[in-house]
């Protein structure tokens, strides 16, 4: 109760109502496009478990499904899950896009290691036309358009009648479009962009957001001012001991869903657990 971080899934559904989309699990690497590094990993199939689940929120009728990623804080991993889940969808054989709509601090680049010289806001600040715009990355059907600079009316720009005809564009364009914004809990940008998304999702990071941050959001979705809601719990470290508790794969806390470690089927499963003594020494265990 002194924690005021959100550890566990009982800490998600005594502070929202807001329906779970999955799970994402602690990756060690410093790739942030793991999906395309590792596809072999828990994680790669974290990401393809919420492709798989986003089809029963998508069932609109409409040929592009848009997809909105968002947070209550920075630092929640919403561009990571935003790549890794237009990746996932690209090769799948879906034409993706990933639009990076955080014009107050762009990340998107970074992850694909290209420049933000040219992006949304100078597409609607009338710098650059938009042809000029969609590069393809990392997969043949993945394209990305960044933000661009940093603008001094981010959120003018997000509201304008040009950034409504720009999406109608991109919709006609692309079968799947997945938003990078920036954190609902902060700004009113996300707010302003859910309308044109089929699904709003919400991660949050175990141990980096805080209980009353959901708190917030959830009155947001409660007061209807946010639809189509779902959350995804990232960045969980499954062997982590808390008060005791050890939050395991299918372990107390229900984590299993199909998520947890399937023993040879993923590249980067744990090794067999050593004694306490080996651990404590560091010592690997003695052939008998």
């Amino acid at each position: 109760f002194l924690n005021p971080y959100v550890v566990t899934k009982d800490d998600l559904d005594r502070h929202t109502n807001m329906p779970m989309l999955g799970i994402v699990g602690h990756d060690k690497s410093k790739t942030s496009l793991v999906a395309k590094a590792k596809p072999k990993s828990s994680i790669a199939e974290s990401f393809r478990n919420l492709r798989a689940n986003l089809q029963y929120f998508l069932k609109n009728g409409s040929d592009t499904k848009t997809i909105l990623v968002t947070s209550s804080v920075s630092g929640e991993g919403k561009t990571f899950c935003s790549a890794n889940l237009a990746y996932i969808y690209a090769i799948s054989g879906k034409k993706t896009l990933v639009l990076g709509a955080d014009l107050r601090k762009p990340a998107l680049s970074k992850v694909f290691k290209q420049k933000n010289s040219r992006g949304l806001s100078s597409y609607l600040a009338g710098l650059c036309e938009y042809e000029a715009l969609g590069e393809n990355v990392a997969a043949e059907n993945l394209f990305v358009i960044h933000s661009g600079h940093v603008p001094p009316n981010p959120s003018e720009l997000l509201v304008s009648s040009k950034m409504a005809q720009f999406i109608q564009k991109i919709k006609s364009d692309y079968e799947v479009i997945v938003i990078d914004c920036p954190p609902i809990g902060i700004v009113s940008d996300a707010l302003e962009l859910s309308k044109y998304a089929d699904i709003n999702t919400i991660i949050i990071r175990q141990g980096t957001t805080k209980k009353n941050s959901i708190d917030v959001i959830n009155a947001m979705y409660q007061e209807g001012k946010i639809k189509n809601t779902a959350t995804i719990f990232n960045d969980i470290d499954f062997s982590r001991t808390i008060y005791g508790h050890k939050y395991g794969y299918g372990g107390r806390y229900g984590y299993g869903y199909g998520y947890g470690y399937g023993y040879g089927y993923y590249d980067d499963e744990p090794s067999k657990k050593q004694s306490f003594f080996a651990r404590v020494f560091k010592r690997k265990k003695s052939k008998v």
